[in-house]
């Protein structure tokens, strides 16, 4: 065969190629998170919040649309149905382009997810969170979209269509979550009062049981302020920290981050908010407890 013929021959067959890898890692691990593996399709199947929620008390923020998910079981279908065109000699271009497009998506995902982990303490990285399989899967995704006979131009569109379209789900939950009324955390009568340490050793005694007292509970915790971190101009976090490593952290927003700008690290403070559960880092054998809405209770 002359090299031109393999070369044709090889072009031909890229889609079919890079969607049988796409097809073969989509049901492969993607990433480890606290020692639980999680592959890719398991965000169609409802067990990536199931860990997320069982590991680090992160549940789906939009429960509602749940049902959306199941469009990604189109990644091994269309995979498949791209595979068999492409081996009759048809043209498979619009079923590559909906996998790929689907596919990137739904790694940008994985990838946006283990960085909010990450940023709550678990795992030194994104990097260390993330299986090779992952980067394999971008890759024959990508491929999957230059392999077809259209503009360079159209095939960078398509490859990133997935991942902005990720960022931007991301981007509205997070304006969703901090659009939460402030105010009513205030006006709340708390359900539980406690002191840091005590909330901190309850927590360490059995999170799981902790965790269904006091999730989405509205807390009065009075503590003093061991990190005082300021974000820009629209962000605070406190936090109260044991000899251990293991801290709470409160999140002030709008006009509450004005207040607990005023707050200086070793001050006694109360701080009233929503408990959003806590996750345990076996790696650094801590627990972080997360409050969100919170407001100063005194100063």
């Amino acid at each position: 065969m002359s090299p031109n013929n393999q070369t044709n021959t090889l072009s031909r067959w890229l889609p079919a190629i890079a969607a049988g890898i796409v097809l073969i890692v989509f049901f492969l691990p993607w990433v480890s998170w606290a020692g639980t593996a999680v592959s890719g399709y398991e965000f169609p199947s409802g067990k990536f919040f199931a860990v997320s929620a069982d590991k680090f008390s992160l549940s789906n923020p939009m429960p509602g649309l749940s049902f959306s998910f199941a469009i990604f079981w189109l990644i091994p279908v269309l995979a498949a149905v791209t595979i068999g065109l492409t081996a009759a000699g048809k043209n498979s271009n619009w079923t590559a382009w909906i996998t790929a497009v689907l596919s990137l998506s739904l790694a940008a995902v994985y990838i946006l997810f283990s960085k909010t982990l990450v940023d709550l303490g678990v795992g030194q990285s994104v990097f260390s969170l993330l299986s090779p399989l992952i980067y394999v899967f971008i890759a024959a995704a990508v491929l999957l979209v230059f392999s077809t006979r259209i503009s360079l131009l159209k095939k960078a569109g398509l490859a990133l269509a997935g991942p902005v379209f990720a960022i931007a789900g991301f981007m509205i939950i997070q304006q969703k979550i901090a659009g939460e009324e402030f105010s009513d955390t205030a006006k709340v009568k708390a359900d539980f009062t406690v002191t840091a340490d005590a909330l901190m050793k309850e927590f360490a005694a059995g999170d799981s049981a902790a965790n269904k007292k006091y999730l989405e509970k509205i807390i009065e915790v009075k503590g003093k302020t061991a990190d005082i971190t300021v974000s820009g101009d629209t962000t605070v976090n406190f936090k109260f920290t044991d000899p251990g490593g293991s801290f709470i952290n409160f999140s002030f927003d709008g006009k509450e981050a004005d207040a607990a700008k005023l707050v200086k690290a070793g001050d006694e403070v109360t701080v009233k908010g929503a408990c959003s559960g806590s996750m345990y880092s076996e790696i650094l054998g801590t627990t972080t407890i997360t409050f969100k809405r919170c407001t100063l209770s005194n100063k």
